[in-house]
């Protein structure tokens, strides 16, 4: 199963958990993971059932714990909210103290109306593990929420200097400052991401939209141009992005001919057709 999951071939890694499942009933182990490929597959409603059948097996199993919070946190009600800090509270007692389980708890606090909890459970995900960009960027939206700009902008220049080779560090500081209306220097950071990673997909667009919002349009077309060449299958929700610009830019043959593309890159990509 993990390795037809590691290829994507996600139907056939269920059908191989669920032989496990069958081959070891009371184990909760196979649906943990059954659970986590749905939420590949963006089945929420089977992975809740998933983590939910593992938890009836195993009361302690951490991880299916935390993945049942997380999805509950997805919800706008607040008994969701509730039930998921118990879970996540139970989680810790049962061992699971990694960043993950520190960012849900957190979250669940902030969504509960206690928001000075949850500041500090960042704090200590961030002790325990600086390099942990969700866990900055969870807490710098908390500081963006309490109208603290400044230290949303602190914590994430702490998480690029705890993580100097990475791009996704970069750019998220660089998104913060385009949100806070910086684009000088929004554009070095993403421009610091590109250093790290010249193919790194997300940072050509947040660059390009920069370009945009300052009116760089000659810019601006060459860092789409750019973007539909570098954007493979890993970044594959950016490749149409040039033929977008093209046609907003009343350019419709040559949006058409980077369309076209798309289709024929991705023929089974409904999204393409």
């Amino acid at each position: 199963a993990e390795a037809l999951v590691a290829k994507k071939d996600y139907s056939r890694a269920v059908l191989e958990l669920q032989n496990a499942a069958k081959a070891v009933p009371k184990d909760a182990e196979p649906y943990y993971r059954i659970g986590l490929v749905d939420l590949k597959t963006q089945n929420y409603e089977a992975a809740v059932k998933a983590f939910q059948k593992a938890l009836q097996l195993n009361p302690r199993h951490a991880p299916a714990e935390v993945k049942l919070a997380e999805l509950m946190e997805t919800s706008r009600d607040q008994r969701a909210f509730a039930d998921a800090e118990s879970l996540l509270r139970g989680a810790m007692q049962n061992g699971s103290n990694d960043a993950e389980t520190f960012d849900a708890l957190a979250l669940a606090e902030f969504k509960l109306g206690k928001p000075e909890d949850a500041t500090k459970l960042l704090d200590q995900a961030l002790q325990n593990a600086p390099q942990s960009l969700e866990s900055a960027n969870l807490l710098a939206r908390m500081k963006l929420h309490e109208n603290d700009s400044e230290g949303a902008v602190q914590t994430l220049k702490k998480a690029v200097a705890s993580a100097p080779k990475s791009p996704q560090a970069a750019l998220a500081l660089g998104r913060l400052y385009m949100q806070l209306d910086r684009p000088g220097e929004a554009e070095t950071q993403f421009r610091a991401a590109l250093a790290l990673d010249s193919g790194y997909a997300p940072a050509l667009y947040s660059l390009a939209l920069m370009q945009m919002k300052a009116r760089q349009m000659d810019a601006a077309e060459q860092t789409y141009k750019q973007l539909a060449v570098v954007a493979g299958t890993e970044y594959k929700e950016y490749v149409p992005q040039y033929g977008a610009y093209l046609f907003d830019q009343a350019k419709r043959d040559a949006a058409l001919v980077e369309f076209q593309k798309f289709a024929r890159q991705y023929p089974d990509d409904r999204a393409a057709r």
